[in-house]
């Protein structure tokens, strides 16, 4: 059994990681955090018009989040598991009441148990490609601005503070979906090579054969990813 790739979307908040689901060919179930995350309509009717095969399920917990997983790793069917994203599941597990009354007894206690179990349950989450499915993950990141307007640090939105390369470094493939300004005016590209402070990498890819941006099409990551 051939192993999938893990790739981590990343991007601003309503930049369009959501709908980056509609370009994975053949067919994907994407893992949305019930009212936490938006997007799915967007991801289906892109899916439709590729005549690719995308139905959404929301999850309501992390238990809730596990045990679906665990029942899509299993089924023989699906090329791809899109987990729409990590912002949620870190605000889920933050409010959960063990980390809260941690947090009461000792903040600092409960920011260090709070990365480790969001850095367990990303390792986790990846697992899922020994079953040969692609798992994505998405994240919401923001910048701050430079002298001059340039991006200055990219940070994580999440509970914790936690660094941006606590999820990036687990991807084998990270992208990050920005609005780019061009001669046509702007348009969404994916970086996949890392951009002033926005991250890219695809790992195996010499930096010759990496383009560094390219259409918003996750079908052309997973191409570049066995070097196609």
């Amino acid at each position: 059994m051939s192993k999938g790739l893990f790739c981590v979307v990343a991007g601003n908040r309503l930049s369009g990681k959501s709908t980056l689901a509609g370009t994975l060919p053949g067919r994907t179930v994407m893992l949305q955090a019930a009212i936490l995350e938006s997007g799915c309509r967007s991801a289906m009717a892109l899916a439709k018009r590729n005549g690719h095969s995308l139905s959404v399920e929301d999850f309501t917990s992390l238990l809730d989040l596990r045990a679906k997983l665990e029942v899509l790793k299993a089924d023989p069917t699906l090329d791809h598991i899109y987990i729409d994203g990590y912002t949620a599941i870190n605000d889920m597990r933050w409010r959960s009441a063990d980390i809260q009354s941690s947090f009461k007894a000792n903040p600092f206690t409960a920011y260090g148990r709070h990365g480790d179990d969001m850095t367990g349950l990303v390792q986790w989450v990846k697992e899922g490609t020994e079953s040969s499915k692609n798992v994505f993950l998405t994240c919401a990141l923001k910048a701050s601005k430079a002298t001059g307007g340039t991006v200055g640090d990219v940070e994580l939105e999440c509970k914790g503070q936690m660094a941006v390369t606590a999820i990036t470094k687990m991807g084998e493939a990270v992208v990050t979906v920005l609005q780019v300004n061009t001669e046509s005016g702007p348009q969404r590209m994916l970086v996949t090579r890392s951009f002033d402070s926005w991250p890219g990498r695809i790992d195996g890819l010499l930096d010759e054969d990496n383009p560094g941006m390219i259409a918003p099409d996750l079908s052309i990551v997973l191409q570049l990813s066995k070097g196609i």
